[in-house]
């Protein structure tokens, strides 16, 4: 049993938990044993490998977006005269610039696509729903 309010620890129910404690605690490390346990941690930690080290690469786009750009997208979704924005990356100004926005069929998307460029392509695609 162990007291929880001061009120009900008596001198034999203190004098328990204090042994109890006493009993289970971990004996303190002699100066050899602190060394060797601290190689032991050094070399765990250098054979864990590259999986547990952090990535040196980014994990966004640091490249701003053209005004352009910017308002293409921003007007995609309600736009009625496009439903396809690509975007180029201009590694020269190192922007992110509009290579273009057309109003086409998803069937027609590998055509508009580039296959020799890189581009970021964003298409909505617009459902009509039959009553």
């Amino acid at each position: 049993m162990m007291p929880t309010k001061r009120s009900t620890a008596s001198k034999s129910i203190l004098r328990k938990s204090i042994l109890t404690y006493l009993a289970f605690r971990p004996a303190p490390l002699t100066e050899e044993e602190r060394l060797l346990k601290e190689v032991r941690d050094l070399e765990a930690e250098a054979s864990r490998g590259t999986s547990s080290r952090k990535s040196h690469v980014s994990s966004g786009i640091a490249f701003p977006l053209s005004p352009e750009a910017q308002f293409m997208l921003k007007s995609l979704h309600t736009a009625t005269t496009h439903n396809l924005v690509q975007l180029a990356i201009d590694t020269t100004k190192e922007t992110i610039e509009l290579e273009g926005c057309e109003a086409i069929k998803a069937q027609d998307l590998q055509r508009a696509i580039s296959d020799s460029a890189p581009r970021f392509s964003f298409f909505v695609f617009h459902r009509k729903i039959s009553p």
